[in-house]
């Protein structure tokens, strides 16, 4: 077998770890995102593929050849951060202490080397593994050469050969060079094929062969847009193909010894890695270094593992009944096509008992005892992810079941995939969820960190291969020994224990019921938003002058270009930014990017909600069902995925009228129930600012008291006319928003913003001193805190990088009084599930939207249900000013508004 090479794309692969790891720094604030990101990458090269020769490539600080072509060449890359600079040392540093060779070339890049590499590579009977996620790369391609991409979803490396890059790019490895030349690269200031993006350079490509026989035929292209660019830029696009082509044949010699693969030097490494404070690779050096001039870390040790399989139905009956005579037990359930496949049961560190579905099949007293001890709380219970359990345990009707018995694992004999169930199984006594822990601990983290085997290498110490070979129960057992004190060092557990952990089998029931959907009302509307956006769309290119593809960022900030627009904001190359920031920003001036905006926020409503929605319908159920995830927003709020019904536009007259399709069950109506003005009314609780407090007390419109004190507002016209901005400031304020922000959003001149701050800040000093404090004391602690105790770590506070630093401040001054409000919600939802039981209602909650809850009842259960939820979101917590929840009661979700 060849021998193999890798080679790491440097520059691309720090890039990427900067933006995609935020907010990680050492205690003495030195950033550590991009050095950790890239670390990982190469250990994880290192211990999983075991490489014959190892080597990183960068790109030299000189202009490379490509300048000498056109001298525009990267011209509009904007400079790389301070924070990343400050990391760049550290990185080589971390090459060195893992043994890994960096290579760098004056007058070429990177991608040169790796190319000239592969090339030399093939000469010498060696294989390459380019370890990148560039599509440039994908040229370079060849039975000896693949690439190695890291999975944007998964995190996981994937694997690309000729006919990965086919699939991926549209076409073969030879042909790449070809459509490269005809997007462009605006990244690297190059140029290609105006009006010819992906899709079609593709289909030209796919067409002609190559792109010179397309240049040569441009008369043959069906497309007028593309026929023209062809014929106008001929020499543009031959140039742009010189650009993008990789070299092989760099100067630079392929070392064999010098690349030969070997181990890190654990005393480097571990001293290396001490300082950056990684503390996996902390104690994974530490056991291998030969120096004790430094005192060692205390390390985990890892626990010696005794699992066991039950064999027979017998045997699993007397195991489960068994379980009564221990106080805890930790557990993990495994699925196959949706479905319980099996699982594990731990009854502490280093113990684990598998057993498989087929033996509850198979025997109706195992099955029984098995189902007894997740309801008993006699016996108290804990697992990574309790809501996907009960999933398993229940198999609720929206969920698809699999399509054939085999799909199962030792299902018994038969079609039928019961669920183990009777579908209202509920945990009782569980007392941990290591899922939850960990997202209290550290919300900010990344969702990839929350997974039960990173947790494991993070919290446990272990490596790769042993996270992955534990029992996930066993894993379970040991975390929880592990988070618990955490928690409770932290000042986390009241969080932990009275709402995130009990709000679990709240949210099964939400995800369970669903809502009922009439696709008649959606029909209506996806006529009119297609007449309206084609309408807008002639409005669009009028304005423009030419059409072009309002989709397209690239092609709408040409046009703007093309218009002398100025923005405060571009692109990293230098080109106009058309975020929706930079569009509101525009749209104070001209009439084209307000438009552009109405057309985007009609197209995301008829794509992502008007079309989509019926189709998403349970055939099983005939509802809609979304899932609720608790641990996705950093400020502690809930998120809805799969659909996300919390995002439904509603600014305008057509996206409020989604809200039609949203229906109860005949002889039911449906309950809206949302707080009142709650974020205003936890910033007036958390400053104790004397007026706002007062306002609040007295029943005051605290708009209008805003439109008095800050815009001198007396009259009732004058009122009228303030109090629109009083609004915006008042709400824009809880949110951190300075002079500009201010401008843009009410309609005002900048500086009689920073006049209306100023006088809102004279009007409140609690609210300005809250402001001043908080940064600070988060500054101090590394972290802010709400009124309940859930904690915000924010990191960059102490960034020496102001746009980050600014930033933290800003979440900093808003997360107390988000994440208090979120809090509140969960803390109500709780009590409401709590009483609908206890008192016997049919009604059930459906929906958690921002402040909002919907509800479906019986018609005569409405006014005293909406009373119940109405009392139970009012008292959820003791405020200084009163909390306001207001009932609405209708046959569809709009009308209950």
């Amino acid at each position: 077998m060849a021998k193999k090479l890798f080679i790491v794309d440097g520059m691309a692969h720090i890039y990427r770890a900067y933006f995609g790891v935020r907010g990680l720094a050492t205690s003495a604030g030195q950033p550590t995102n991009a050095i950790f990101g890239f670390t990982s990458i190469l250990r994880k090269i290192q211990t999983s593929y075991k490489p014959d020769y190892f080597v990183v490539a960068m790109d030299s600080p000189e202009p490379s050849f490509r300048k000498e072509i056109f001298d525009g060449y990267k011209a509009n890359r904007a400079e790389m951060p301070q924070d990343l600079q400050d990391q760049i040392p550290y990185i080589f540093k971390v090459c060195e202490a893992l043994n890994i060779p960096t290579v760098r070339m004056p007058g070429f890049e990177a991608d040169d080397i790796i190319g000239t590499f592969a090339h030399y590579a093939a000469d010498h009977d060696i294989d390459t593994v380019i370890v990148s996620n560039d599509k440039d790369m994908s040229q370079l391609v060849t039975d000896r050469v693949t690439i190695l991409r890291v999975d944007n979803k998964t995190g996981n490396f994937v694997a690309v050969d000729a006919a990965g890059v086919e699939e991926w790019m549209g076409v073969p490895p030879e042909k790449v060079v070809d459509i490269l030349a005809l997007w462009g690269d605006t990244s690297d200031n190059v140029p290609g094929a105006p009006g010819i993006g992906e899709k079609g350079a593709v289909q030209i490509i796919q067409q002609f062969g190559s792109l010179e026989a397309a240049l040569d035929r441009y008369e043959e292209v069906t497309r007028k847009t593309y026929r023209e660019s062809l014929r106008d830029h001929r020499e543009q696009i031959l140039r742009a193909k010189q650009l993008v082509t990789i070299s092989r044949e760099s100067p630079t010699p392929l070392d064999l010894d010098k690349f030969t693969s070997r181990p890190p030097d654990p005393d480097i490494a571990y001293a290396m890695f001490s300082e950056l404070e990684f503390k996996a690779l902390v104690n994974e050096f530490s056991k291998l270094r030969t120096s004790t001039d430094a005192p060692a870390p205390v390390v985990t040790v890892q626990v010696a593992r005794s699992y066991g399989h039950l064999a027979t139905s017998k045997e699993a009956k007397k195991f489960f009944e068994d379980i009564y005579s221990r106080d805890t037990f930790s557990f993990n359930l495994t699925d196959a096509g949706g479905a319980l496949a099996g699982g594990s049961i731990s009854f502490g560190p280093g113990h684990a008992m598998r057993f498989e579905r087929g033996l509850l099949d198979a025997d109706a007293d195992a099955r029984a005892a098995f189902i007894e001890i997740f309801e008993n709380g006699l016996v108290t219970k804990a697992c990574h992810d309790a809501k996907r359990a009960l999933y398993l345990l229940n198999a609720p009707p929206h969920v698809e079941p699999p399509k054939a018995a085999s799909d199962l694992l030792q299902l018994s004999e038969g079609p039928d995939p019961n669920p183990v169930a009777d579908g209202s199984l509920r945990f009782e006594g569980l007392t941990d969820d290591t899922l939850l822990a960990a997202y209290v601990l550290d919300p900010g983290a990344r969702a990839e960190a929350f997974a039960l085997e990173a947790l494991a290498k993070q919290h446990l110490g272990l490596d790769d291969a042993s996270a992955k070979d534990a029992d996930p129960a066993d894993l379970v057992a040991q975390l929880v020994r592990k988070l618990r004190p955490k928690l409770e060092n932290d000042g986390l557990t009241k969080v932990y224990e009275d709402i995130d952990l009990p709000l679990v089998p709240v949210l099964y029931d939400l995800e369970c019921a669903g809502v009922k959907i009439d696709p008649q009302p959606l029909t209506q509307l996806e006529t009119e938003i297609r007449a309206f956006l084609e309408d807008l769309t002639g409005k669009i290119h009028e304005l423009a002058g030419r059409t072009f593809n309002i989709n397209s960022p690239t092609q709408v900030a040409e046009i703007f270009e093309s218009l002398n627009y100025e923005v405060s904001k571009k692109t990293a190359t230098g080109k106009i930014s058309t975020s929706a920031e930079v569009l509101e920003e525009l749209a104070e001036k001209y009439d084209l990017p307000r438009l552009i905006l109405d057309y985007r926020e009609y197209e995301k409503l008829l794509n992502t909600y008007v079309t989509v929605l019926p189709r998403l319908v349970s055939p099983r159920t005939g509802r809609l069902h979304t899932t609720f995830a608790q641990t996705i927003a950093s400020t502690g709020r809930l998120s809805s995925v799969k659909p996300n019904l919390q995002n439904i536009p509603i600014r305008t007259e057509l996206g409020r009228r989604t809200r039609l399709a949203f229906v109860a069950e005949p002889g039911n109506v449906l309950i809206s129930v949302d707080y009142s003005q709650i974020e205003l009314r936890l910033l007036a609780h958390v400053t104790a600012d004397p007026k706002m407090t007062e306002a609040f007390r007295n029943g005051e419109d605290i708009h209008e008291r805003t439109a008095r004190e800050v815009f001198g507002a007396k009259t009732p016209e004058e009122l009228r006319e303030a109090r629109r901005l009083a609004k915006a400031t008042n709400f824009g304020i809880a949110y951190g928003v300075g002079a500009f922000g201010l401008a843009r959003n009410v309609g005002i001149g900048r500086k009689e913003a920073r006049q209306a701050i100023d006088n809102y800040f004279a009007a409140y000093p609690g609210i300005k001193k809250y402001m001043d404090d908080t940064p600070a004391e988060g500054r101090e602690k590394g972290y802010v805190r709400t009124m309940f105790g859930r904690i915000r770590r924010l990191p960059d506070l102490a960034s020496r990088n102001f746009t980050l630093r600014a930033r933290a401040e800003r979440e900093a001054i808003n997360a107390p009084i988000q994440g208090a409000a979120a809090d509140l919600m969960k803390l109500a939802m709780i009590e409401i599930a709590a009483r609908l039981t206890r008192e016997r209602f049919k009604a059930r909650v459906l929906l958690q939207v921002h402040d909002e809850l919907l509800l479906e009842a019986p018609a005569d259960e409405a006014v005293r249900v909406g009373e119940l939820v109405k009392s139970a979101m009012e008292s959820a917590a003791k405020l200084t000013v009163p909390l306001v929840a207001e009932v609405h009661i209708g046959p569809n979700w709009l009308e209950a508004k």
